[in-house]
């Protein structure tokens, strides 16, 4: 469940007054309904779990950051982002490793501040469920590409 609200003060003559206050509830599943399908019927899962320390505050502090230069920002961005997935990825990662995962089944994605669990039962996705750092855990998605035929050949430029 995710709790929104939003008020905006005024001040007028030195009172302090709220012009407008709203509050919006909405349900948003935190795990992806198909991992319960699989695992209903037996199977692991290969997943995705967001974590809740999300980017947006560090892309947002090297964005309102002067820089002498692209590469110095660039350098900065990559080493912020990878100190906040180990930041936040670490109280996880140790219970999912105290769990019945492995180092194998795991790899740290650092960009998007998401830890990728290959094989995950239901005890796993249970674990991550009942989390607070965790937003959201997703099924991997797979995507064919596909390959050119004869009879594609002409659309092909050369």
């Amino acid at each position: 469940m995710v709790n929104f609200r939003s008020f905006t003060l005024g001040i007028c003559c030195g009172t302090t007054f709220v012009l407008m206050t709203s509050c919006l509830t909405l349900t948003i599943p935190k795990v992806d309904s198909r991992i319960e399908k699989h695992h209903a019927a037996g199977a692991t899962v290969n997943i995705f779990a967001r974590m809740r320390e999300g980017t947006g505050k560090v892309l947002t502090e090297i964005s309102l950051t002067s820089f002498a230069s692209g590469a110095y920002k660039r350098t900065a961005l990559h080493a912020a982002l990878v100190q906040n997935a180990a930041e936040s990825q670490a109280p996880l990662l140790t219970a999912l490793f105290k769990a019945t995962v492995t180092k194998d089944q795991v790899t740290s994605f650092w960009i998007t501040n998401e830890i990728y669990i290959r094989n995950a039962d239901a005890r796993v996705v249970d674990l991550l469920r009942k989390r607070q750092d965790v937003s959201s855990v997703h099924k991997e998605e797979t995507y064919q590409i596909p390959t050119n035929t004869e009879e594609d050949e002409g659309c092909n430029p050369r």
